[in-house]
């Protein structure tokens, strides 16, 4: 085995040690389950490599980049300094005895890990401006084929016959949480050796292409990993060395859209209205021009993976380089503009994401800080940004025909459970409002965890108890029987809502600076929200904080920054000129070949790339074609569906594969 790992003049320590027997890894139950199925256990080799100095220049192996486009330059707020962040690499690959000892990859004629990764942390510097620099701390080598959660292990023998065959089983997937405590990886995690975790395999290894664990671990293009022992977020990336740095750099991509999703609380290109939204804007969406596109989608593609398509559209990418001063210019590009290569359009992407000082719109205006440190970054949030979460059942309470509290959710609308039918009042109590008398308030929203799925259109009106310091709610005090603020904010809620993420209300700062304004206001007082509804037609829910306190309602307040407290200015990004309606020819496309051209709730809508795996599916409104039963939308008519091939491993292989010769 090569013991170089990334950097030729670097002394690796090898150490060899045997690996425990599995009837010693698992339990009772897997015992049980495994022992009939699971050949005999090798050896793994380890290769732990310290770096005395975590300069991301010691590991990274350059290749030809002469022909390559040149960087993006910024010219926006203050930049923002590096990082390092440490990688701990798992990579399963066994040795296949019965092929002259080789590993898998030689085997099956496949990639070197080692070096996609060194190619893929070098993408990652360079896109982030310098502001992210990725070290292999550790890099373990596993000869062995991984385990499954269902508790079923590949032989070498039925791997390999298996896959040239395509007859591979179909497993519950790879078991995180069985190779995190083998490797030891939340107690690195924890002590902070490392801060992430990269695992290689092959096809069928059942990996997400990446995962979230830890406490507060959200959706990250997978669902988050629950009962591992870290107690820090965990960043797992699960790649594949049959594929290449661009399927690699891929799925990194779709971290970064999973990382914005859970920072803007949701992803509608169909009514862009935040930053996030603006920025993955493509040309076939309703309000242009085109922004930067999405990992799918470019922003003059029409169809997922479009990455070399030479139709010019107007962009205004460029822009964002300048952030938090993005214009409503635009030009004219097309393919060209990032080489009509997949990888290179991600770079191109990512080095247009805001990377400055501030704060932004309900955001950090360093998008990589969320990406590669999710809790620092929500940290920092806190020198911006103001939280208070409700802190009882007593604090998120509802009246409508009759007053509600200790509930799991809480609704807003009307009550139609007596007659006539009640509104809902919906009343929020968040204590130790740390603001000062005359205080000025530049936002201010609650953060709420929606229940739907639902669309129903609501008018909803927004104020406060009229008080510098009100007492609870209670039924002797309820949300309806209060006296409100003479500010109020209209908030119409048309937006369709799915389940389980962040929705952020109408801005409602008037409401706020009425209160702080107050003779009677102090710093520390409490404020108590009200939610009313002026219909008497439908509700929607969310979740309380019975339900779970750690998502229940949060107060969010963005004072404004004086000079001396904050880096840059804080405006909040002009949004792009609008346009009538989609893009006519592919909507004509669509409805020419019997489709109906519609808005999706998902980045997979009907597209026919998907049909063969659904773990690339963002939680993003979108428009795009329903060619109905039997047939999908292939970007520009309506197809038969072919066959799917169903695997928990997004990046597996094609169906039809050549022996290597």
């Amino acid at each position: 085995m090569n013991s170089n790992i990334n950097n030729e003049k670097s002394q690796s320590a090898e150490k060899i040690a045997p690996k425990q027997g599995l009837l010693e890894r698992f339990d009772n139950w897997s015992q049980k389950v495994m022992a009939s199925t699971r050949p005999t256990a090798k050896n793994g080799i380890i290769f732990g490599v310290l770096f005395l100095g975590l300069l991301a220049g010691s590991i990274l192996v350059a290749y030809n980049t002469d022909t390559r486009r040149q960087a993006a330059v910024r010219d926006g707020a203050s930049q923002v300094e590096s990082v390092v962040k440490k990688i701990m690499v798992l990579n399963y690959n066994p040795i296949i005895e019965s092929d002259g000892n080789k590993r898998l990859n030689e085997v099956m004629g496949w990639n070197d890990a080692t070096q996609i990764s060194s190619n893929i942390i070098s993408d990652i510097t360079e896109a982030s401006g310098g502001y992210v620099n990725y070290v292999i701390t550790e890099n373990v080598v596993v000869d062995d084929f991984p385990h499954m959660i269902d508790g079923f292990q590949f032989s070498d023998e039925l791997y390999t016959n298996c896959y040239w065959d395509n007859s591979c089983p179909i497993t519950e997937g790879f078991d995180y949480l069985n190779a995190l405590s083998e490797y030891e990886v939340c107690a690195k995690r924890n002590s902070g050796i490392i801060d992430e975790v990269w695992i290689w395999g092959g096809a069928h290894f059942g990996l997400y292409e990446s995962r979230l664990a830890g406490p507060g671990a959200f959706w990250y293009n997978s669902p988050p990993l629950t009962g591992s022992e870290c107690d820090q977020l965990l960043p797992i990336m699960g790649l594949n060395y049959e594929r290449t740095e661009h399927e690699a750099l891929h799925s990194y991509g779709h971290r970064v859209e999973s990382s914005m999703i859970k920072v803007y609380g949701g992803w509608d290109n169909t009514d862009p209205d935040t930053d996030w939204d603006r920025f993955t804007l493509i040309d076939n969406h309703p309000v242009g021009p085109s922004q930067c596109g999405n990992v799918h989608f470019p922003p003059n593609g029409t169809g997922d993976y479009d990455y070399a398509n030479a139709s010019p559209v107007e962009s205004a990418c460029d822009n964002w380089l300048a952030f938090p001063n993005v214009g409503d210019g635009s030009k004219t590009i097309t393919c060209e503009e990032w080489g009509c290569d997949q990888r290179e359009f991600l770079k191109w992407w990512m080095e247009h994401m805001p990377n400055v000082t501030g704060y932004y719109d309900k955001a950090l205006g360093n998008w990589w800080k969320y990406v590669v440190d999710y809790e620092a970054a929500k940290e920092e949030e806190g020198l911006y940004v103001k939280s208070y979460q409700v802190e009882s059942g007593a604090d998120d309470v509802n009246v409508g025909c009759g007053y509600y509290e200790n509930k799991n959710e809480i609704y807003i609308g009307s009550d139609q459970d007596c007659s006539p039918n009640q509104h809902y009042f919906a009343g929020f109590r968040f204590d130790g409002v740390s603001l000062s008398r005359g205080q000025q308030i530049e936002e201010a929203y609650i953060l709420i965890n929606v229940d739907g799925p639902t669309d129903v259109p609501l008018n909803l009106i927004v104020q406060a108890e009229d008080s510098g310091n009100p007492s609870p709610f209670s039924s002797e005090h309820p949300p309806d029987q209060v006296v409100l603020t003479s500010s109020s904010v209209e908030w119409s809620l048309v937006e369709p809502w799915g389940y389980d993420y962040y929705w952020a209300t109408v801005d409602f700062a008037p409401v706020i600076q009425e209160l702080v304004n107050r003779r009677d206001w102090q710093s520390g007082n409490s404020i108590n929200i009200v939610l009313s509804y002026a219909d008497l037609s439908g509700d929607r829910r969310f979740f309380a904080y019975e339900r779970d306190p750690n998502k229940a309602p949060v107060l969010k307040i963005v004072p404004v920054q004086s000079p001396s407290t904050s880096p840059s200015p804080t405006p909040t990004s002009s949004p792009p000129s609008a346009s009538p309606s989609p893009s006519p020819s592919l909507e004509q496309a669509c409805e020419d070949s019997g489709g109906v051209w519609k808005v999706f709730d998902n980045s997979c809508a009907d597209n026919c790339p998907y049909l063969s795996s659904h773990s690339t599916c963002e939680r993003m409104r979108i428009y795009s074609c329903d060619c109905g039963d039997n047939a999908c939308w292939d970007g520009s008519s309506c197809q038969i569906e072919p066959s799917p091939t169903p695997s928990p491993n997004p990046s597996s292989s094609p169906t039809s594969r050549p022996r290597p010769g």
